[in-house]
């Protein structure tokens, strides 16, 4: 059951409350289920915004019958008719009563207190006992029912007007059970309505066989024990009862579920058993119930002619009054509806509702917004406010109740972007007071610079003419704003203020609206009025497409995407240049290019700019607070695009060599392509004086092609180590070591062990401290290498840099030799050998060569192509993927960056990663963004139609046009090797139509293998290595920040960009993570870097030639930094649980001894590191 409506991965009690009121594109749409799968969805949301026809959602909207029972039901006998129909329903329809049952064993506990309570409030019934898919376990739903909170008067306080306010749970109130025993005709859902219910006022309060899909099959809500209560509203006239009672409703027959009939018994005041006639096994039942006989009533349905005699013989034997059995003949709590109830029906939530002045003071809640919507709204969180209303008559008696509303008002108005004002009062005077309040606050929001929206509800308005008869009075409300306006503009100061709308944008079409009432009729026992539903569900979505189109809080930054696109194409183009053009044409192509993406990245940059400027001239956002930032965030902007743009210029350059080199490269196969196709015309022109067999043809085609590639040379190979050489001499040109380098043998020999430190690597000035510790330099030189890319610092030893350039030239190596392998004319030609024999033989034999053509010119020519331009798209689709995926939040900031690694640092609990993070904090990060990433034959049809747009002849000279126009249809996607097309297609004999046929056939063809490859393709790290645009790369750029480390402690910079004046970091780490130990003890230092730049230590490093430097003067040497003095500060509870899960271990690696750790820091759980990590980067 749970499969077909897609709940099983929900079960057991795993749909939870907070991702129900997630506010996505499905919560706010208001379409009917169209599957199976959507019901249940359908009927929560519904529910959820109290409509009172949510039930029907267990119906399709296609069908029209629903499960309605036919019309001959209520003449005909029903066999167990509570249970299913005669008819054998469609799997698309289901029993509401299955659906609430599946909802409540799915919900967890928060989200099935939140069912119950609407359902209470939409007046049905809800579940007291639960089953459990079999009927010998159930659940009593006291944990449910416990927010259900009612309000009633009974008879004896109609005169004094009190009422009773008590959660219903706990409410002394009678309790009447109503069962089936066996089959009864008399539906007793039906009947309890019947009994519920007055005049016009009929409710379905129970789901009964007559009502839409209440006579399709119950499947598991068999042994559903449904309650609901009967409140009294005080007046005789329109009273059932004249004090409140509760009703129970068991589904199912009692001998099915005797578990639950045995419970109802024990607890009910009187129990109400229906059925039709008594034979032998109602018998046993009825006769077992001997101990319980005062609460029994029998309700027997004399329909079937079931005789007097046998009524009384029952009643004899249970030896029960004659009043206890009877035979028939043919047969919210008042929720205040205003401001709370109004946010709990629009947007799901429970603030709390009782009567009278019920809200004190504020509540305030967080719903999530979801994934789909986010940048539509622009936000992550809907925050929701409600306060206490305004003129309260409880605080009017109070001195200060004028001020404590201004108080109020401002505060909401103040966090609010929009404003709900409930008018519910008549009271003129009271209206005054309180749109004077609000016209304060308004006016106070418009002097620091906030815009606000403000919405008037005016509720209890009902009618399809409401909003035009109401236009009166929105002209004198509007009026009233003026008035009060100018009355709270001449107390603050502000003459020149005349209107409310010189306060804020206020349309008096558009910012009222009229709510009908919540109930039809007078409460308790009133129905839920579906027309609130519908009128809160517009307000609604009125309120967020209002917020869709403020797009004044977007923000803005440099189109990443769409630049990584630019540059593809402005690439492709540069490579499908003319191979005949001059190279001046080559180079005023990029120089174009380079001019082009300029003129882009500064144009989004003056529009940032301009953002920032704007932002610093609203009052509204305590910009005051960050005005010192001003100029890190101009120089952030400004060091983004001169990054971008050097990035893409330095591509274009190497995309202009690739040009050149391809140039050269396809002038010799040219050269040599010529040379080839001679001969084999020479070779066929000879043969076709005689008859040969094909092993004749090939033996002569061999001894052809010997003779005419003997002399074919291969490229010539550079000695790259030679080159590499020559740049370190060049790096060490203005130092004394040239003569050390002189005597190097072959570079590819060096670097290929381990780098070993010296002492020899040791200054001797550093020995006399005694301080050699050969794990910090080695760490130091493993550090160097594995990153390659960082500067070799000055001091370092020509041993190292001849390591890495021993290793650098072996990898040159590799590649260059890669390059000559893949581009050799006598490999390109060996590669085509078997197609010119192909063209030999057919042209020998005149055979059709259409397909085989065709099929070459695919995989020769246009395979290679495509798989280029998937190579090139896939890196930019992977990064967009990413970052509008569910790990969107995960680069959405540094912050939020470093969070998740640290994160996933505490969970893995390996400790080779902390020390790569903490010591190698690039490389860890690379990886972490590598992993993270682990987890057209339309051209034919246009190419195939001339200039004028008519199909291209039949001949075989048409399709040289046909692959040019192809060319020219794909050249913006693809780039296709002029050399491979001349080969594949050389002496081609087919007409042009047949040819494009058999392309078509191949494209198909290629198109089925290529999503092979890429679907089989194992090694998805070699794939993503080889990508021209690099995911991880480009990853990393967003979030890496500047690089640099705390010297003490090596936490990174938390600052944007490259071109901050300092670096800083808002929490530092314990000293000893960064290798940091005692001279004297050898211990790792426990104490923070902000502790002990406010203290008289000293300390002594390499940058200090070993001296004793004071902490407190720590800019002597790190200028850039900035280290807050402050003892105050504490080390996250992260990083402490961390140092002392790992002291020994971080002892052992930096060659020291364990931190002396404070006591406290044992203590430290690993959930409450979890939380100093959400604390430290302000993660809820």
């Amino acid at each position: 059951f749970g499969s077909k409506y897609r709940l099983s991965k929900f079960y057991p009690n795993k749909l939870t409350l907070r991702s129900f009121l997630e506010i996505n594109k499905n919560s706010i749409s208001d379409e009917t289920a169209q599957s199976v799968g959507e019901m249940p969805w359908c009927f929560l949301k519904k529910l959820f915004n109290i409509n009172a026809e949510c039930r029907n959602c267990a119906q399709l909207s296609n069908n029209e019958n629903g499960g309605d029972v036919d019309d001959e039901a209520e003449n005909n006998d029903w066999p167990d008719a509570d249970i299913y129909t005669a008819d054998d329903f469609e799997d698309t329809k289901i029993n509401p009563l299955d659906l609430i049952v599946a909802l409540f064993l799915c919900a967890d506990s928060f989200l099935q207190q939140e069912i119950t309570l609407k359902m209470s409030m939409c007046q049905f019934p809800v579940p007291l006992l639960l089953p459990h898919g079999n009927n010998s376990q159930c659940t009593l739903m006291l944990w449910a029912l416990r927010d259900i909170v009612k309000e009633w008067r009974p008879h004896d306080l109609s005169e004094s007007r009190g009422f009773v306010e008590e959660n219903i749970v706990q409410a002394n109130i009678p309790f009447y059970s109503f069962v089936r025993l066996k089959n009864c005709s008399l539906s007793k859902s039906q009947f309890l309505n019947h009994v519920l219910s007055r005049g016009q006022q009929n409710n379905n309060i129970f789901i009964h066989r007559y009502v839409e899909g209440g006579g399709v099959k119950r499947k598991i809500a068999n042994g559903l024990v449904e309650a609901c209560w009967y409140l009294p509203c005080g007046t005789e006239d329109l009273d059932i009862f004249p004090e409140p009672a509760a009703f129970a409703n068991l589904r199912g027959d009692i001998g099915q579920s005797l578990t639950q009939f045995t419970f109802l018994l024990e607890v009910s005041t009187a129990t109400f058993v229906f059925l039709d006639k008594v034979e032998e096994n109602e018998h046993k039942i009825l006769t077992s119930l001997q101990d319980v006989k005062s609460k029994l009533f029998l309700v027997v349905n004399n329909k079937k002619g079931s005789t007097r005699e046998e009524m009384m013989s029952v009643k004899t034997e249970l030896n029960l009054p004659k009043t206890r059995v009877k035979t028939k003949h043919s047969s919210v709590n008042v929720a205040d509806t205003g401001k709370s109830t109004l946010l709990n029906t629009m947007f799901g939530v429970q603030f709390p509702v009782s009567s009278g002045r019920c809200t004190r003071g504020a509540y305030m809640l967080f719903l999530k917004v979801g994934e789909d919507l986010k940048s539509d709204l622009n936000c992550d969180f809907v925050v929701l406010i409600d306060t206490e209303g305004l003129k309260s008559p409880d605080l009017a008696q109070l001195e200060d109740s004028y001020e404590h509303d201004n108080q109020l008002a401002t505060f909401v108005i103040g966090l609010s972007d929009v404003t709900i004002i409930n008018i519910a009062m008549e009271n003129s005077t009271e209206m005054k007071d309180v749109l004077q309040i609000t016209a304060h606050a308004f006016l106070r929001m418009k002097q620091i610079g906030k815009k606000t929206v403000c919405h008037f509800v005016h509720q209890n308005v009902a009618g399809v003419s409401a909003h035009a008869k109401s236009m009166p009075e929105r002209k004198h409300l509007l009026d009233q704003l003026n008035e009060m306006t100018q009355i709270a503009a001449e107390m603050e100061r502000q003459p020149s203020i005349k209107a409310f709308t010189n306060v804020l944008d206020y349309d008096i079409e558009k910012n009222n609206w009229n709510i009908p009432g919540l109930w039809h009729g007078t409460p308790p026992m009133a129905p839920v009025n579906i027309g609130y539903s519908v009128a809160v569900a517009n307000f609604k979505q009125n309120l967020l497409d209002a917020v869709k189109s403020d797009r004044t809080n977007e923000v803005s930054k440099i189109p990443e995407k769409e630049i990584l696109s630019w540059q593809n194409k402005a690439e492709l183009e540069i490579l499908n240049a003319d191979n005949e053009a001059e190279m001046e044409t080559w180079n005023r192509l990029v120089a174009s290019k380079k001019s082009e993406v300029s003129d882009k990245i500064t144009d989004q940059q003056r529009k940032i700019k301009e953002k920032l400027s704007d932002y610093y001239r609203k009052k509204d956002r305590h910009v005051n607070l960050i005005e010192k930032y001003k100029v890190d965030f101009i120089n952030s902007i400004n060091s983004l695009a001169n990054e971008i743009q050097h990035s893409v210029s330095n591509k274009l350059d190497c995309v202009l060599e690739q040009k050149i080199s391809s140039k050269k490269v396809q002038d010799i196969q040219r050269e040599y392509r010529a040379v080839i196709e001679e001969q084999v015309m020479k070779l066929l022109s000879d043969c076709k004086e005689s008859t040969l067999t094909d092993e004749q043809l090939t033996h002569e085609f061999e001894k052809m092609w010997n003779g005419a590639t003997v002399n074919v040379s291969g490229l010539k190979e550079r000695d790259i180590a030679a080159c590499v050489l020559n740049q370190l001499r060049k790096n060490f040109s203005n130092q004394n070591v040239n003569k050390e380098l002189q005597n190097i043998g072959d570079l590819t020999d060096i670097g290929k062990d381990q780098f070993k430190t010296t002492r020899d690597h040791v200054d001797s000035y550093m020995k006399k401290f005694q301080y050699w510790f050969s794990g910090d330099l080695q760490s130091f030189a493993d550090s160097v290498i594995d990153t390659s890319t960082k500067f070799v610092l000055d001091k370092t030893k020509i041993e190292l840099k001849l390591h890495i350039c021993g290793i650098a030239s072996r990898e040159s190596l590799k590649m260059h030799k890669k390059f000559l392998s893949e581009n050799d004319p006598q490999t390109q030609l060996e590669k085509y050998k078997t197609q010119y024999l192909s063209d030999f033989l057919d042209l020998y034999k005149q055979r059709d060569d259409c397909q085989r053509k065709a099929t070459a010119f695919v995989q020769l020519c246009i395979k290679p192509a495509v798989e280029e331009y998937i190579s090139r798209s896939l890196g930019v689709d992977i990064v967009d993927e990413i970052l509008t995926s569910c790990h969107s939040a995960e680069y959405s900031s540094r912050s939020f960056f470093q969070y998740n690694i640290q994160k996933e640092l505490l969970k893995k609990e390996d400790f080779e990663s902390f020390v790569k993070y903490i010591g190698n904090y690039e490389i860890y990060v690379k990886d972490w963004i590598f992993q993270h990433i682990l987890k057209k034959s339309e051209a034919i049809e246009q190419a195939s139609k001339g200039e004028d747009g008519v199909l291209l002849p039949d001949n075989k000279e048409s399709i040289t046009e046909l692959i040019s126009n192809m060319r020219k249809y794909l050249t913006k996607d693809i780039s296709l090797s002029v050399e491979d097309e001349k080969t594949t297609l050389f002496q081609i004999q087919s007409p042009c139509h047949p040819f494009i046929n058999s392309l078509k056939i191949s494209i198909e063809d290629l198109k089925k293998e290529l999503q092979w490859e890429f679907t089989n393709s194992e090694d998805i790290t070699e794939t993503l290595n080889k990508l021209p645009i690099k995911p991880r790369d480009e990853l990393f750029k967003r979030v890496f920040g500047c690089g640099h480390q705390c010297p003490f402690c090596k936490v990174p910079c938390e600052a944007g960009g490259k071109e901050h004046k300092q670096h800083h970091a808002a929490i530092h780490r314990p000293q000893g993570l960064g290798r940091c130990r005692d001279l004297d003890t050898k211990k790792l230092v426990e104490t923070l870097c902000t502790t002990d730049v406010h203290s008289e230590k000293r300390f002594s490093n390499a940058d200090t030639k070993w001296e004793w430097h004071p902490y407190k003067y720590y800019t002597k040497y790190y200028p850039d930094w900035l280290i807050p003095p402050d003892p105050t500060i504490e080390a996250s509870d992260y990083w402490k649980y961390v140092l002392v899960q790992y002291n020994d271990r971080f002892a052992q690696e930096y060659k020291a001894k364990p931190a002396d750790v404070p006591e406290a820091w044992r203590r430290i759980t690993k959930e409450q590191a979890l939380k100093g990590l959400k604390d430290a980067f302000n993660m809820k």
